[in-house]
């Protein structure tokens, strides 16, 4: 199976949520590599709890970075990281109760495609306002 590959479209512009999409973009990757060797299920799943995880503390800091530059669509992307979230909330769930109703390539494949689309959609729907910051704001910002 094909890793995903962070291309420079997928670059914002903006160091830290570059840095958050590569490293989500590397847990997508570690999940395909536990799938694709056949890894015991404890592998699995924490690869599972970590893309949780990570996926918490990036949309936190991107919310944050909307939240200060007034961006108008913010409400709306924080509903899909919500959804988001509840997908891969029940996806772990499941596959820690009943393993033989989740079918990791399916997983693999739903994380590759929503990333891909959230990053090269909606995330570039924000990049601007966040760039059209004074640049003192926007370095501060970055850290």
């Amino acid at each position: 199976m094909p890793h995903i590959v962070f291309t420079a479209q997928m670059s914002t512009g903006i160091e830290s949520i570059d840095a958050d999409h590569r490293g989500l973009v590397d847990v997508i990757n570690e999940l395909t590599d536990n799938i694709e060797s056949h890894a015991h299920a404890v592998r699995v799943e924490n690869t599972l709890a970590a893309l949780i995880s990570y996926a918490h503390d990036h949309f936190h800091r991107e919310e944050k970075l909307m939240l200060q530059c007034r961006y108008g669509g913010l409400r709306q992307h924080m509903d899909d990281h919500h959804q988001f979230s509840l997908q891969v909330y029940e996806l772990q769930r499941r596959y820690v109760l009943e393993p033989q109703t989740v079918e990791l390539v399916e997983v693999r494949d739903f994380l590759g495609a929503w990333l891909t689309h959230h990053i090269l959609e909606t995330d570039m729907a924000y990049v601007q306002a966040v760039l059209k910051r004074p640049s003192g704001k926007a370095e501060r910002l970055r850290q």
